[in-house]
């Protein structure tokens, strides 16, 4: 496999620009997005029908959004 390293469990996986997967960053994303159309966690939650503690645990990256 061209461009790829061996993982620690033993699979090869495709090297990236700056080292990150796809989707990699996505915890600074959602946030940044928030913070530059000057929303509160609160307001986005509202937004999209969640709990602030939910857009909490997507900016720190302690959970994921789920795949629409």
């Amino acid at each position: 496999m061209k461009n790829a390293t061996k993982s620690p469990s033993g699979e090869h996986e495709a090297k990236y620009p700056l080292g990150l997967r796809p989707g990699a960053d996505y915890a600074e994303r959602i946030k940044r997005f928030r913070v530059q159309y000057g929303l509160t966690q609160q307001a986005r939650a509202d937004r999209l029908g969640v709990s602030f503690v939910t857009i909490s645990r997507w900016e720190t990256a302690q959970s994921k959004p789920s795949q629409l």
